[in-house]
């Protein structure tokens, strides 16, 4: 039986970047992608910054962290996502997903660990 990598990412949004980062199951980081956004500066001491530029840096980091392939295992061909450092396996995405980038992330179970909360 194939032995299975256990992964998990984390998005770190900080007041000058956004910052996503892979672990193993060890919790030791394997991949990390950041990516600074602009700070607008209404009053002294105040930081602000523009939602959409957010929500923008959180998904190319996160395309930094990861790599993708064509996985040809079954008849279909599909795109497989993967740490862009290590290589390790998370899932497939699909062209069928919701807007606003019609994306779907097939996260594999087996890469990922759900606790409780």
């Amino acid at each position: 039986m194939t032995q299975v990598a256990h992964y998990i990412g984390a998005i770190d949004q900080g007041t000058t970047s956004t910052r996503f980062m892979v672990f193993d199951a060890g919790g030791q980081e394997v991949a990390r992608h950041q990516i600074e956004h602009r700070q607008i500066l209404s009053h002294p001491g105040w930081v602000e910054h523009e939602p959409l530029e957010i929500l923008s840096r959180v998904n190319e980091a996160i395309a930094g962290a990861l790599g993708t392939r064509t996985d040809h295992k079954i008849i279909v061909p599909r795109t497989e996502y993967h740490c862009a450092q290590c290589l390790g396996h998370q899932g497939h995405v699909f062209k069928d997903g919701p807007r606003p980038t019609g994306l779907r992330y097939c996260n594999d179970g087996v890469a990922l660990k759900f606790l409780p909360s």
